[in-house]
This record gives structure tokens, C-alpha cells and sequence, in this order.
């Protein structure tokens, strides 16, 4: 089975320039406390105050340290 690509993130899940909601404050946060546990580096991240586009881009840091053979 080939790898399947993965659909756009669509901004009204996660506003880019908007505070997280909380239902995104739970799933960043389920994703940086998996990050920690497997042993990566985590960006120290305020989710009550962050934007969606801030904690986008803690979670594509995480993911670059987690698995970096994939963003060659």
C-alpha cells in the first residue's frame, strides 16, 4: 500500500491568527506531552495565550526533531 497524502489543515479547525480554542489547546497540548515522552526537545509554548499559527509551528518543529528523515 503506498503512502497516502495528507489533506490541508483547514484554517477553520485551528485559526491561524486567532487564540486556540479549547479543543486545540487539548489536541497541541496531547502533542507536545507525546513529544516529551518519546524524548524530543519541546518549544516552551504558552497555549493560553498562543495563535494557531504559533502553535502550528511548535508542532512542525516537534515533528522535524521527531522524524527527520522525513523533512530531508
Amino acid at each position: 500500500m503506498s503512502p497516502q497524502p495528507v489533506p490541508p489543515l483547514h484554517e477553520s479547525l485551528v485559526p491561524l491568527d486567532a487564540p486556540l480554542g479549547s479543543h486545540a489547546k487539548a489536541l497541541f497540548a496531547t502533542v507536545f506531552a507525546l513529544g516529551a515522552e518519546l524524548g524530543a526537545p519541546v518549544s516552551a509554548i504558552d497555549l493560553e495565550r498562543a495563535t494557531g499559527a504559533e502553535a502550528i509551528d511548535a508542532t512542525h518543529g516537534l515533528f522535524r526533531k521527531l522524524f527527520p528523515g522525513v523533512h530531508a
